[in-house]
């Protein structure tokens, strides 16, 4: 269930505990812009391992990693997948322009997805500075294995 939490200090840098939950959406959001997206689940795990008194920070931080180690891993099946297909599309017979093609479709799908991310971490963001936890579609059901709620 969501959960509005009172405003309360985190036990990172004493800092208002929306803040540094905010910033676990905000800050990945602001590294794919600057293509390095590769590593926006860093600070997810780093503040998963300093917060110890916080569970708004610690349920954000949660999320925030499974969201981000979830995409990181998506794109990754997405290049290998998109190299392969083309790469096999020229070896066996087929031309450049439907090489290109494939590539293009599967360019397409890693689109929608990082659309939709960026929408989700907006959401992260508001629900964060909020005080409340709320649970992401399909990054929810799995954040809630990983916490006490």
């Amino acid at each position: 269930m969501n959960q509005k939490f009172d405003p309360h200090k985190s036990s990172v840098m004493e800092t208002d505990a929306n803040l540094v939950a905010l910033s676990l959406y905000l800050v990945p959001l602001l590294s794919n812009f600057m293509s390095l997206g590769i590593i926006s689940w860093v600070l997810p795990l780093v503040i998963l391992f300093i917060e110890k008194k916080s569970p708004l920070v610690c349920f954000h931080a949660v999320q925030s990693l499974i969201m981000q180690a979830t995409v990181a891993v998506f794109n990754l099946v997405v290049v290998i997948a998109a190299f392969m297909s083309a790469g096999s599309s020229i070896l066996i017979g087929f031309n450049v322009i439907g090489a290109f093609g494939i590539v293009g479709i599967v360019g397409l799908l890693s689109a929608a997805v990082s659309v939709i991310v960026i929408a989700l971490e907006i959401v992260g963001v508001i629900k964060a500075y909020g005080w409340e936890n709320y649970y992401l579609p399909f990054f929810g059901s799995i954040t809630r294995r990983f916490t006490k709620e």
